[in-house]
């Protein structure tokens, strides 16, 4: 019982035609999503780099308030936790 092998055929011009215009379509698509992942990361850095910039460092969003009081039931992290080492 062994597994018969299946034929192998040769491809038409026509089917050989019809699979370069597929794969030149599939290339495209590739590349496309290339350039879109680029672009993204190329924007979402320059944003990061933009708001570290000095002249943007007094903006609210960019750092933390120093007078925040978590709340009781919130965990100890070491950012909230005074030293006694002193």
């Amino acid at each position: 019982m062994s597994p018969e092998t299946p034929e192998i055929r040769a491809l038409t011009a026509e089917e050989r035609k019809a699979q370069k215009k597929r794969n030149i379509w599939l290339a495209l698509a590739l590349l496309g999503f290339l350039v879109l992942v680029f672009v993204t990361t190329i924007v979402r850095i320059r944003d990061g780099i933009y708001w570290r910039m000095p002249e943007h460092s007094s903006d609210v969003t960019s750092r933390p308030d120093p007078d925040f009081v978590p709340p009781a039931d919130t965990p100890a992290t070491p950012d909230t936790v005074e030293s006694t080492d002193e």
